[in-house]
Parts: C-alpha cells; sequence; structure tokens
C-alpha cells in the first residue's frame, strides 16, 4: 500500500491559507472583497397551483377566481367577459396539470381575451425573470369533451409587466410566444422579460376569436424564476440588454432659419421655422388619433 504523504498535503494547505489570508489583506487595505457572492432572491408567486381558496371578485357569481390572483379582461365590444371556476380533480373533466386545483376561465357561443394577472414584490431592477404557466385548451363546435372541432381559434399565453403596471392590456407588457390552437393537452408557455421596478406584474391571457359552442381555457402550476438558471447551461446566449422607450426630448429653440429661395420670384425666401411647426402639428394630430396597439393581432 502506497504510503500517505501527509507532509505534502501539509505544504499545500499552507500555501493555499497563505494566498487566501494575503487576498483578504489586500482587499481590506483597497476597499475590494474578493470572495463577496451577492445572491439574487427570487420573489415568490402567491397560490401559483390555485390549491388555496377561491373568492368571489368583485362579489360577482361568475368571477370565482384562486386566492392571490385578480382579474383582468377586454372591456370593448368586440369580446365578452369570460366566467371564472375553479376546476377541481375527479369533478368533472378534472382538467387539473397538478394538485387538486387549477383555474378555469371560458365564454359559450362568444370570444374573449381575459385571463389573471398578480403582482410580484422585491423584484431587482435589470434583473431578467423567466414566467411560466401550464395551459389547456378545449374549443369546440362539437361536445365531444376530448376532441376540438371547428375550434375558436384560441391561444394561451403569459406575460410580464417590467414596470409592474396592473393594466396588463398596456402595450409596455410583454407577452410570450402563444400556443395558438394547441388543444386537448397540457402545454407550458412562458415569457422571460427584464424587471424595471422593485415589483413586476405576471398575467396570463386567454383568447379566442371566433364564437363557437365552447371555448375553454385553464391554467395551472405558475413558476418564476431567474432566466440566467434556466437558459441550458454555461454555453448559453446571453440575454440582451433592454433598451426602455425614449423619452421625447424638444428641438432646442433657435433663431429661424431664412434663406433665399433660388426658384422663387425675386426677393422669396423659406421660414423653415414655420414648416417645422406645421409639421410638428401634423405628427402630433396623428399620434393622438391612433389606434391602440393590441396583442395578439
Amino acid at each position: 500500500m502506497a504510503k500517505h504523504n501527509s507532509s505534502g498535503w501539509l505544504i499545500s494547505l499552507l500555501i493555499v491559507a497563505v494566498v487566501l489570508v494575503s487576498a483578504a489583506v489586500a482587499g481590506s487595505a483597497t476597499g475590494w472583497r474578493p470572495f463577496t457572492i451577492q445572491a439574487v432572491a427570487v420573489p415568490t408567486i402567491t397560490n401559483p397551483g390555485f390549491e388555496g381558496d377561491f373568492y368571489l371578485s368583485g362579489g360577482v357569481g361568475e368571477l370565482v377566481i384562486g386566492d392571490g390572483w385578480n382579474v383582468w379582461y377586454d372591456p370593448s365590444s368586440k369580446h365578452h367577459r369570460p366566467e371564472y371556476k375553479p376546476e377541481t380533480v375527479n369533478i368533472g373533466r378534472g382538467r387539473v396539470h397538478s394538485g387538486q386545483n387549477a383555474q378555469k376561465l371560458f365564454t359559450t357561443y362568444s370570444t374573449h381575451d381575459a385571463g389573471l394577472y398578480q403582482i410580484v414584490y422585491g423584484t431587482e431592477p435589470g434583473q431578467w425573470y423567466r414566467f411560466s404557466m401550464w395551459a389547456y385548451q378545449w374549443s369546440s363546435s362539437q361536445d365531444n369533451p376530448d376532441w376540438s372541432e371547428g375550434d375558436g381559434k384560441c391561444s394561451a399565453l403569459v406575460g410580464i409587466n417590467p414596470w409592474g403596471d396592473t393594466n396588463v392590456m398596456r402595450r409596455t407588457t410583454i407577452w410570450g410566444q402563444e400556443a395558438m390552437q394547441v388543444y386537448d393537452h397540457w402545454t407550458r408557455v412562458e415569457v422571460v422579460a427584464q424587471a424595471w421596478s422593485d415589483r413586476i406584474v405576471v398575467a396570463f391571457r386567454h383568447t379566442c376569436q371566433w364564437p363557437v359552442e365552447h371555448n375553454d381555457g385553464y391554467f395551472d402550476d405558475a413558476h418564476l424564476e431567474l432566466a440566467s438558471v434556466a437558459t441550458g447551461g454555461p454555453t448559453s446566449t446571453p440575454l440582451p440588454t433592454y433598451t426602455p422607450y425614449p423619452t421625447y426630448t424638444p428641438a432646442p429653440t433657435s433663431t429661424p432659419r431664412v434663406e433665399p429661395c433660388p426658384t422663387c420670384e425675386p426677393g422669396a425666401s423659406i421660414d423653415y421655422a414655420e414648416i417645422e411647426r406645421i409639421v410638428r402639428a401634423v405628427v402630433t394630430q396623428l399620434l393622438a388619433e391612433r389606434e391602440p396597439v393590441r396583442w395578439p393581432r
């Protein structure tokens, strides 16, 4: 049996100790902390699997939603407010991804663009987050509960509002890729976004464009994580740097520029300041009258 070289092991240990002490001393002298690791805490989602209580939103009997979540829907005349109900395993169709409950929303012979949202506190501005959920869609003009036929062109997706805005229909909400016309089985939908506040809003969305008999959506098992944790390993492509919408800065005031007009009558001139004023007025009017951007359309 080979003899254990204890002296060599001790020498190696002493060398490592000297290096660590030297680094610590140098760090204290310069203000550098060589071994400080700041872990980013992942904020938690309330009732992610809808295993908690359900309550009436606003006291409305058709709006029964999971605790910790809030109703949102498109109130325009194009769509109708769906009904929200708990889905429970072993009751009815029992469309639950895991546990005992899931959230259901649906319309009958109608269309909708709606879902639930939740405010998540404790996010770090500049940090990337991944939000995901499991979704099940049944959309059919027939009554076979296991098969969608003559569907209402439904889609399921999730989103993050990086500024914590609870009006998820604003264009600042970032939506992930939608599961368009994916029916009769559970599918995972996700979105990645960069937080720009100490809170974000996470939301799921179900939209159906055609008014068929059954337009049903089910959601379960919400999950929030740091995006860098689940990018697939050390060789993953870095996430892009998000650039906020630019803030408009008016042009500096200057002396109006008046130049001769070579093709005009003698003595005529061009007032560029007046031309700029007219163009700005037209652009401002067009922007004020533009239609709001809606997703996904």
